[in-house]
């Protein structure tokens, strides 16, 4: 089964959560913060649901939007998406405690 690939970075007062998916239809589990945040598609592209609800289908150069509380997962429609999760230095601790695996 080909897995996700996290790496994590914090500079310039912005924390960022890299996640490359190598293949399509790899999912990053559902999850929640206590903080707002957006997730950019780099690359590639993913299927989105936030709070169970099918939001859409977004292409690498989309910034998804995720409101503090909702929960939300991805998954890869494609081969070689990544998606960075962006989150202010404030947040970074809350947000490093929230595994993907």
């Amino acid at each position: 089964m080909t897995e996700l690939i996290e790496t994590v970075g914090e500079e310039c007062g912005i924390y960022v959560r890299s996640i490359f998916l190598p293949a399509p239809e790899i999912k990053v589990p559902q999850h929640v913060h206590d903080h707002d945040h957006a997730t950019y598609v780099g690359n590639g592209s993913v299927r989105v649901w936030i709070d169970g609800i099918f939001l859409g289908d977004y292409k690498a150069g989309s910034l998804i939007p995720v409101t503090a509380g909702r929960y939300h997962e991805f998954m890869s429609l494609e081969a070689d998406t990544r998606l960075a999760c962006i989150h202010d230095v404030q947040s970074a601790e809350s947000a490093k405690k929230v595994p993907l695996e």
